[in-house]
């Protein structure tokens, strides 16, 4: 079930990961289209490419800071000094030996940027044309590496990996034994621009930044990719953890200082590294998004003339101060966005203008009858938020309650045209309670039931469900613990839902695992012939090792407990009866959570009188701990021992007794040639 009303047969769904906005280009303008209709970021604002503090509109760290594993790096432009953060002290200190005023691999000039990853700190040096590579526990120099006859601009680090931008526009890529720089081929000529910056994505993939006409640009299949806005690249690049104010003022997060340290309590530097405080009537800058935006669509085609359309669902969220508008226009003949007249378009629904969030908020069509529909949507914010638009659902012409009416209720157009608005705000509500009535089968289904009604099932057919679990996780216990339940409490029963617990937790296949033994199987008794041997009355075969009993007058193992309950004739029975023993490979259950909740499991689903052991097992086996040689393990087949020749009758020798030669360890086996009493003793 992905949805609890009706929808509209032919309607069009806008927005979201899997369908487009189709926007009339001519009529749009102010907003960015992507996943979702947002406000554009204002030029040169905070959140654009040309931002002033130099972090590309949040999309990357400014050039003269790099983090890497907790480690804060800052170049100091005007000293040209190498400064690292103290998270004790909470402040910056200089590296002593490396900087403008160090000689060799260690001088860089005041233009030189940062870049770090998986412990390697790279600078690159335009003034000397060149990148220095070092390891930073300790610092020291790992490579010094050119790229041609060029001079490098710019680094990115991602994985082990950089990037370096030089200042033809070209890039390069460090080789993994970091002993020289690769040259990256370009599909084509380079487009022009002021390629000065390099940012990579999640991915590893290096896009060139031109941070004057702030454009994005990158190598893909066959050509070149370009972004205009920021936006466009800010769902691929990991967010920066450091905040940076219009200044370049940049905040080090709580988990790069330890508590109690001397640093100021809000944890702002200057681009110097020194540490300073924010006004708070300090002017903040410019607005990051403009006042106001319109989306136009392509017109909609129902496909029939004089076409009634239904509704417009709308989705989104609203923060205080932003709303949003939605028009339409309809026509039988199919006109362009741009020809419609401004007095065309239908009362605006404003949406939002309280400051609220909307989640599929339905809004009447105002316009008239038309086979095509245009949508015009308007965004409205103060410059500091920017409403989002997520999705919208156009629906055409429907079946309304007015048609279970008598036809005097329809005769004329413009009561009829009221009366199908007025009973569609109860045909929504009806449309749920239909919609759920349908789908209720699938509630009861284990692969298709809604994740938010998972438990609800599990509570039903009695399957215990971890809080943790995944729905992936949660479905295949559901799917599992059906076929199971007429042989609920048997062994059989247990060990498959117990091995589908596993195959969720790990995601692996575990056709032989668990394994259950039962205490029965466990105990060290002999087989005594075929037939039920007379034995005196009181006489065991077993010792009082199995409970540790102490007894006057026999020797015991080294240790004992001092047992005053039961009988020793039982006490075989008590140890061993109703209880078994859960084996399962310890890397299968590796922390104390998992164990815990298969402990959980266990006690849910074995009978109420029986015991359980976990036995968690190493990958090896040891002969007495992990494997019993003799007791619950046989090699091969039984053979049935006989004092004669083969295909000759004779007596059996009996399953508990063996024969054995003199003066050797191994027994031969009773064939043609054992002869009791001569070359075989009977032990």
């Amino acid at each position: 079930m992905t949805s609890e009303r009706v929808i509209v047969p032919g309607s069009w769904r806008l927005g979201g990961d899997r369908w487009p906005w189709p926007s009339a280009t001519a009529t749009s303008a102010g907003l960015t289209v992507g996943a979702s209709l947002a406000l554009a970021p204002t030029s040169g604002g905070p959140l654009s490419v040309r931002s002033p503090n130099g972090t590309l509109g949040g999309l990357s760290l400014p050039p003269t800071l790099a983090v890497d594993a907790g480690v804060v790096w800052l170049l100091d432009g005007p000293s040209a000094e190498l400064r690292r953060f103290d998270p004790l002290a909470g402040r910056f200190v200089t590296v002593p030996g490396w900087g403008g005023a160090s000689s060799g691999a260690q001088r860089f000039g005041r233009r030189t940027a940062l870049a770090a990853t998986c412990g390697l700190l790279a600078l690159a040096d335009p003034d000397r044309g060149r990148v220095v590579v070092a390891r930073t526990a300790p610092l020291l120099v790992r490579a010094v590496l050119e790229p041609g006859d060029a001079r490098p601009v710019a680094v990115a680090g991602h994985a082990g990996v950089f990037h370096v931008l030089d200042d033809r526009g070209r890039l390069w890529t460090t080789t993994p034994s970091l002993d020289r720089l690769e040259r990256r081929p370009d599909p084509g000529r380079i487009p022009d621009g002021a390629w000065r910056r390099v940012v990579a994505d999640s991915t590893g993939r290096p896009w060139r930044v031109d941070d004057l006409e702030g454009s994005v640009l990158s190598a893909a299949d066959g050509g070149w990719e370009v972004l205009r806005e920021a936006d466009a690249l800010r769902p691929l690049v990991p967010a920066p953890a450091f905040a940076v104010d219009h200044a370049g003022r940049f905040r080090v997060p709580a988990p790069y200082r330890f508590a109690g340290s001397d640093a100021d309590a809000d944890g702002w530097f200057d681009t110097s590294g020194e540490a300073c405080t924010v006004p708070p009537d300090e002017y903040a800058g410019d607005a990051p998004y403009g006042a106001a935006g319109w989306w136009t669509g392509k017109p909609f085609d129902s496909g029939v003339l004089g076409c009634r359309w239904h509704r417009i669902t709308v989705t989104g969220t609203h923060p205080p101060g932003c709303a949003t508008t939605v028009e339409t226009y309809t026509s039988d003949e199919r006109r362009d966005p741009a020809d419609v007249p401004p007095d065309a378009w239908s009362p605006a629904h404003w949406i939002g203008a309280a400051g609220d969030a909307t989640a599929g908020v339905d809004h009447a069509v105002l316009s008239p009858r038309g086979r095509h529909l245009v949508l015009r949507i308007g965004l409205h914010g103060d410059g500091w938020a920017s409403p989002s638009l997520d999705r919208v659902l156009v629906e055409p012409e429907g079946k309304g309650l007015e048609r279970f009416l008598p036809a005097v209720f329809r005769s004329d157009d413009a009561d009829a045209d009221f009366l199908r608005r007025f009973l569609a705000m109860f045909g929504t509500d009806l449309d749920r309670v239909e919609q759920s009535l349908r789908s209720l089968p699938a509630r009861f289904s284990p692969a298709a039931v809604p994740e938010e009604w998972l438990d609800v099932l599990a509570g039903e057919l009695g399957v215990p469900l971890e809080r943790g679990w995944r729905p992936d996780q949660r479905r295949a216990m559901l799917v599992a613990a059906p076929r199971w339940h007429r042989r609920r409490g048997t062994p059989a029963a247990l060990t498959a839902l117990l091995r589908t617990h596993l195959e969720a937790s790990t995601g692996r296949s575990l056709p032989d695992l668990p394994v259950l033994v039962e205490g029965f199987r466990e105990r060290e008794s002999a087989l005594v012939g075929r037939t039920t041997v007379p034995m005196a009355a009181g006489e065991r075969t077993w010792s009082d090792d199995v409970v540790g009993r102490p007894v006057l007058g026999r020797r015991h193992a080294e240790h004992i407990r001092l047992v005053s309950v039961g009988d020793r004739l039982t006490d075989r029975f008590r140890v061993h009866a109703h209880r078994f023993s859960v084996v399962v490979p310890r890397p299968l259950l590796t922390d104390r959570d998992e164990q815990e909740r298969f402990e959980r499991l266990v006690s849910a689903e074995k009978p109420a009188h029986v015991a359980h052991d976990l036995v968690l097992v190493e990958p090896r086996a040891v002969v007495g701990e992990q494997g019993l040689v003799g007791i619950d393990t046989f090699v091969g087949d039984w053979p049935v021992a006989r004092l004669a020749s083969g295909g000759c009758g004779g007596s059996s020798l009996g399953l508990g007794l063996r024969l054995g030669r003199r003066g050797l360890v191994v027994p031969p086996a009773a064939g043609r040639s054992g002869r009791v009493g001569v070359d075989a003793v009977v032990v």
